[in-house]
């Protein structure tokens, strides 16, 4: 059983190095993802796909997350963000 399952996780950094490598793990033990980048959209978009092709939902972010107004705005008016809810919560 893959152990986060029904959990989001925000991985900032999640476009490149070991941004990605986490972003991956935690789509490979189901974990649905908010991907953060401050740049890099292509790099972001491409790990994105590659968690998607493992069965979750993932929100890729072009976003300083030391800012909260760039990450509080999108994630709330995202009608794909994986955590709207308890509904998201169950597949």
């Amino acid at each position: 059983m893959q152990q986060l399952q029904g959990k989001t996780a925000l991985v900032a950094g999640g476009g490149r190095n070991n941004g990605k490598a986490i972003a991956l793990a935690f789509a490979r033990e189901g974990a649905d993802l908010i991907l953060a980048a401050r740049e890099k959209k292509a790099e972001l978009d491409q790990v994105a796909h590659e968690c998607e092709k493992l069965g979750v939902k993932v929100l890729p972010l072009l976003a300083d997350v030391s800012d909260h107004e760039q990450v509080n705005l999108p994630t709330k008016s995202s009608p794909a963000l994986p955590c709207d809810g308890p509904a998201s919560r169950r597949r």
